[in-house]
């Protein structure tokens, strides 16, 4: 069954809050970690012109002038990292240079990364990290690329971050 645009999270939060709705950014197939050259995701992606992975679309966003009235960001990754297996990275890790893509080589890192991007443009809005849901893959972690990390890696990385970056977590 296909779910209609009104049951979406964004919608649901905005209609049960009395929020005006703005804009969802949501790709299927995206993921939270840059598509840095060699990685799992740039080896299936590299050629297909229309992938856009999260760093990049939420630079682009800012980049458009488009989030500046935005209260609330919504940021949910995950179950597109663990397909790709990228790093999930170190707690604090500080080496990443936060205004580069290429830096972001890790799921942390490119949440952190986001995080800041969207914290410059807009200093008022409110960042929600909303977790990568349970699903029948979560006991098999099916992914070509290996099973280094399963779904609970990532869903750990992002309550870290959360707490981290001080974001909400859901």
């Amino acid at each position: 069954a296909t779910i209609g645009v009104d049951l979406t999270y964004t919608r649901l939060i905005a209609r049960k809050y009395g929020l005006e709705f703005k804009r969802n950014y949501a790709i299927g197939g995206t993921t939270g970690t840059y598509m840095y050259e060699g990685s799992n995701i740039w080896k299936e992606y590299r050629t297909n012109k229309d992938v856009i992975e999260g760093p990049r679309r939420v630079k682009n966003a800012v980049d458009a002038g488009e989030i500046d009235d935005v209260d609330y960001a919504i940021i949910a990754y995950g179950h597109n990292d663990q397909y790709f297996q990228p790093p999930v990275g170190a707690l604090n890790d500080r080496s990443y240079n936060f205004s580069s893509f290429a830096s972001c080589k890790s799921y942390k890192g490119s949440y952190r990364y986001m995080i800041n991007v969207l914290r410059e443009a807009n200093p008022y809005m409110r960042i929600i990290l909303l977790n990568c849901t349970y699903s029948e893959y979560d006991k098999t972690s099916p992914s070509p690329y290996g099973k280094t990390y399963n779904y609970q890696d990532y869903r750990n990385a992002t309550k870290e971050i959360a707490i981290e970056m001080n974001c909400r977590y859901i």
